[in-house]
């Protein structure tokens, strides 16, 4: 499980991408965002060990962080 506070510019929509090193999206989750911050619990179980890029995207907002998964 991936604990993700992402401050929200905006109320709306979130989209939250996970990308392997090779550039393929492997998880892509939506959540809607109610306040300025959210608190979203991610499940990751499934993914393989190994480094990825999570990228956030709300409207023309952006974040990205590096995850390594053992």
């Amino acid at each position: 499980l991936v604990k993700l506070t992402v401050k929200n510019p905006s109320q709306g929509g979130l989209q939250v991408y996970f990308t392997d090193m090779s550039g393929k999206t492997v998880k892509n989750l939506s959540y809607t965002a109610d306040g300025s911050t959210s608190l979203l619990d991610i499940p990751i179980q499934e993914l393989s060990p190994g480094m990825y890029i999570v990228t956030v995207k709300q409207n023309n907002h952006t974040a990205q962080a590096k995850l390594i998964v053992r």
